[in-house]
């Protein structure tokens, strides 16, 4: 049987949180007993591949896909042999362990998949709702040095390379598109006004920190009833096109925490979180104003990596490598926590619609997530359950040298499978008494004339009727 480093024997990966592991000790054990402490229903997280845009029974699920890249020179030069498998066709990744698994994904990414590929597959389908009004959301996940931050953001090293190099990110392909269709949709039509604005902050051992504005440190995060969640104090900078948005980007970037570890030159020692927010304009011959807001987040979060005792240095243990190393995985197994409590409520649901009694009991009760138990996870609340169309992307290493890791990164996107979101068009109507009476017409007609066609169900006109009332000129706003 083959021997690989594993984490603490008596660390449960799934139940106590994935990333806890980290601080048990290295040793070599059979991987029967490394695998010991998963308690996971593996029989459950198998669904059906499906694409992005599908409609079914995932609805508005939170897509997963799963990245392997190519094994590092490191990697390449140990005796150990590769443990993972990609089934492109059926979505399927196979971890090589005994017993072998499978774990099937909205998408794999192989280790010869390029940069083209990987947008195509999870950009896209995130930046075309971004444009129709609802929020999206591209998370890229894993252990350190497994490619997060080259899918996210790909070795930029010049704003030219933003434009035109093959290795470019997701990031920057999906601001070249998004801009790209707000210039040919304007140049379609000018009675849609667009606007757009950015911002980008680190979260680093726990303090965030405005990369655009350096100075600008341990910001606080809010909540309003009218904004939502924010952060408070963080600067927005308005682009007009898409070198406007490479420039903001590329100042943000640079202002990073990176530093060397065991397995990455150049590991990002901090969670980072790009936003766009784009706003379409339009006035129609009545004088009704639609606003349509939607917020793009693009997050590459940090990688936790093992840390050893070592009885002979104790000193090390006070670096400061391991001090970001403790505030990653803490805020990684806030993350995990909030994963476990979304997924198994969407596992109750599923099994009180399938009729099972155990699923029944819990049906109607809400779960209580924890949230605040990180500021990440309180940032982001929306794209996780909430209000938007969101995307991970766990990124795994082929060796298995990194056995763990991989196999909790894997087990960790299988339960954000059944995560569903909640995502809804932001659109909002405003103008005179008149206007909106009118506007409140013509929708009436557009959804009897969908009835008609058997386009909706008979009942939704006749139910939209009896709930439309007066709306004030002050209360003019709806979400669609």
């Amino acid at each position: 049987q083959a021997r690989i480093p594993a984490f603490h024997r008596r660390t449960h990966i799934v139940s106590q949180g994935i990333y806890l592991h980290m601080e048990g000790g290295a040793e070599d054990v059979e991987l029967e007993d490394a695998d010991a402490d998963v308690e996971v229903d593996e029989v459950l997280l198998q669904d059906e591949p499906q694409q992005f845009g599908e409609t079914g029974d995932r609805g508005d699920s939170i897509r997963v896909y799963a990245r392997v890249r190519p094994p590092s020179a490191h990697e390449g030069s140990a005796p150990c042999r590769d443990i993972v498998r990609v089934d492109s066709v059926l979505s399927v990744v196979h971890l090589l362990a005994e017993p072998p698994r499978s774990f099937a994904f909205d998408g794999v990414l192989s280790e010869s998949s390029r940069q083209e590929e990987v947008f195509q597959l999870v950009g896209t389908g995130v930046a075309d709702a971004c444009l129709n009004g609802y929020n999206g959301s591209i998370y890229v996940y894993g252990q350190t040095g497994s490619g997060k931050t080259h899918t996210m953001q790909g070795p930029v090293t010049a704003l030219t390379s933003m434009q035109s190099d093959e290795q470019r990110g997701v990031m920057c392909r999906m601001l070249e598109f998004i801009f790209k269709d707000v210039a040919r949709r304007h140049a379609a039509s000018c009675d849609v006004q667009y606007r757009c604005k950015c911002s980008y902050l680190e979260i680093y051992r726990e303090q965030i920190t405005d990369l655009l504005e350096p100075s600008s440190t341990n910001l606080q995060v809010r909540e309003d009833v009218n904004r939502g969640i924010y952060v408070e104090r963080l600067s927005e900078h308005s682009v007009w096109t898409v070198s406007d948005a490479f420039h903001v980007l590329w100042k943000g970037l640079h202002q990073r925490h990176v530093g060397a570890t065991q397995m990455n030159d150049l590991s990002s020692r901090s969670h980072s979180v790009f936003t766009l927010v784009l706003e379409a304009t339009s006035t129609t011959a009545g004088g009704v104003t639609s606003t349509r807001v939607a917020r793009l987040n693009l997050i590459d979060l940090a990688g936790s990596e093992r840390q050893s005792f070592d009885p002979h240095n104790p000193t090390m243990h006070e670096s400061l490598r391991v001090k970001e190393a403790g505030a990653i995985n803490k805020s990684l197994s806030a993350l995990t926590n909030v994963i476990m409590s979304l997924s198994n409520a969407g596992q109750r649901r599923r099994s009180s619609v399938g009729g099972t009694s155990s699923g029944s009991l819990g049906a109607g009760r809400r779960p209580f997530v924890r949230y605040r138990d990180s500021k990440l996870t309180f940032l982001l609340r929306d794209s996780l359950g909430g209000n938007s169309k969101t995307v991970i992307v766990a990124c795994v290493s082929p060796s298995a040298l990194c056995f763990g890791e991989t196999l909790s990164t894997l087990k960790f996107a299988a339960r954000a499978k059944h995560i569903r979101c909640s995502a809804v068009m932001n659109e909002e109507y405003s103008g005179t008494v008149e206007s909106l009476r009118l506007e409140v017409k013509n929708l009436k007609q557009q959804l009897e004339l969908l009835s008609s066609r058997g386009l909706i169900p008979a009942g939704t006109a006749h139910a939209s009727s009896q709930a439309s009332g007066y709306c004030g000129p002050g209360s003019g706003a709806s979400r669609g």
